[in-house]
């Protein structure tokens, strides 16, 4: 159906992926290369379904048939409204995602963690590698040994490209000296590497 659509991407910042400048480039000429316009710095502020339109911050409505958004990430009232919560966030120690309360922890969304000017993302995969920290924390102190093993913001996520091309991002943001992001594919032989991580987590999260 490439043909008989237009698909136009909105992103609010500069790049579409500001942390890393490289794999931006490969993203956007791929997308270039499927005639997919990809509108740069264009923030949604407001859906209006009644007449089709999304309200761009300090640019024109554009209109649209059908609108897939994703929205606005904030932590539960709960997190905002806690002695952890600063700024809306729980600020905790990088190496282990202790928080500022002795033995109480937090992974996953709820928690800011600074990489420079930006910050690990809110992603599964990184609330995945943290919690194996967290239990790896825990341990040590029930058994009083000293194996520690520290969190190195690394996750990685498939991109679809169609026709059975999968990309695979692969992140490790507090390993090294500087923030590392590479963009592998997109090839077939991503395909199985992605249904099997799909497969493994579903097994595991949803019996």
């Amino acid at each position: 159906m490439q043909d008989t659509i237009e698909l136009i991407i909105l992103i609010p910042e500069p790049v579409p992926l500001p942390i890393a400048q490289e794999a931006s480039v490969e993203i956007e000429r791929r997308l270039a290369a499927r005639d997919i316009e990809l509108l740069k710095q264009h923030k949604v502020i407001e859906i209006k379904p009644d007449t089709k339109k999304a309200i761009i911050e300090a640019k024109d409505p554009l209109g649209y048939d059908l609108f897939v958004g994703v929205p606005i990430h904030k932590t539960p009232q709960v997190v905002r409204e806690s002695v952890l919560g600063q700024h809306g966030w729980i600020p905790v120690n990088k190496v282990n995602l202790e928080t500022s309360l002795e033995n109480v922890y937090a992974v996953g969304d709820v928690t800011k963690i600074p990489v420079g000017k930006f910050a690990v993302p809110k992603a599964g995969a990184f609330a995945e590698t943290g919690a194996r920290v967290v239990v790896n924390d825990i341990l040590n102190k029930i058994y009083s040994e000293n194996n520690p093993v520290k969190f190195e913001g690394m996750g990685s996520c498939y991109l679809e490209f169609g026709a059975g091309q999968v990309a695979k991002l692969n992140a490790n943001f507090l390993g090294k000296a500087q923030p590392e992001v590479r963009l592998d594919g997109p090839s077939a032989e991503f395909r199985p590497d992605k249904q099997n991580f799909e497969k493994d987590r579903i097994a595991k999260w949803f019996k």
